[in-house]
């Protein structure tokens, strides 16, 4: 792992640590997608490879990967399909399989009612039914989870919620930790500031929200006091006195071509 992403790893971790508590050893939940993808292009051995990301290889105890009961039936739903059309990536779904039963916690499906659960079943895909069984495990367990996908329309719905770590495959070849959300750094951002209001006394809180509005007021004024200038394109105010011509010499040469046009007359009278 290069020594830029370690660093911007390393950083990111200790934003969600500050923010949601979020420690080693880790609970990563994954989604179909994501162990297809390993499988698929050779992310092996899929636990080291990880725990390099996480920077947990040396940690106390290990970390937990977890996989929703939905997602294991997508994929052996997608084995199953492979292996009837005699396909070469049937091998693999079987892999990955027997990775999820030796090496994952199998996290149990949400519980729906007893009357609408078969049509519910029949009218949602296999990936949408994943796809909610982890969004309920994300809202049900109160431990942080790092969320393991290449479902980008599941990402596009945990990033704006700034509280989720996630992990996945980019480029088909570099597992990546993002870094947090402009959602979840504002987030960050607001409750230190609810901390820091919270810890001073009363007294204290009053006189700084005095001093805020004593600010405010002296901003205004200086605003009315000096007019802001507008930038703009400087006009001449009038034509530039070099390039003019000087008013005595004009007149002095029209004066004296003058002259001479009389004294020619003269000449002209006197010689006839």
């Amino acid at each position: 792992m290069r020594h830029g992403r370690a660093k911007a790893a390393r950083k990111t971790l200790q934003h969600f640590g500050r923010t949601i508590g979020l420690k080693a050893p880790y609970w990563i939940l994954m989604d179909g997608t994501f162990v297809a993808a390993l499988f698929q292009h050779k992310i092996l051995p899929v636990r080291e490879r990880l725990d390099r990301v996480l920077q947990t290889s040396g940690a106390a105890g290990q970390n937990k990967y977890c996989i929703t009961q939905s997602a294991v039936e997508e994929l052996g739903m997608i084995q199953e399909g492979l292996e009837a059309k005699k396909s070469a990536k049937a091998f693999m779904f079987q892999q990955a399989l027997e990775w999820i039963q030796k090496e994952c916690i199998v996290l149990n499906k949400k519980k729906e009612e007893d009357g609408d659960e078969d049509e519910n079943s029949e009218k949602r895909s296999s990936s949408a039914l994943a796809q909610n069984d982890l969004l309920f495990q994300i809202d049900s367990n109160e431990k942080p989870y790092i969320v393991a996908s290449q479902d980008e329309i599941l990402l596009g719905n945990l990033r704006p919620m700034g509280k989720i770590p996630i992990v996945r495959l980019a480029n088909n070849s570099v597992l990546l930790l993002e870094q947090p959300s402009k959602q979840s750094q504002l987030q960050f951002k607001g409750m230190e500031r609810q901390k820091w209001r919270h810890r001073l006394p009363e007294s204290e809180r009053a006189l700084v929200d005095l001093v805020k509005e004593e600010h405010k007021m002296a901003k205004k004024s200086s605003e009315y006091s000096q007019p802001s200038r507008q930038r703009g394109k400087s006009k001449a105010k009038g034509p530039n006195p070099l390039s003019c011509k000087r008013k005595n010499r004009a007149e002095g040469t029209k004066e004296s071509a003058s002259k001479k046009r009389r004294n020619r007359a003269k000449k002209q009278k006197t010689e006839s």
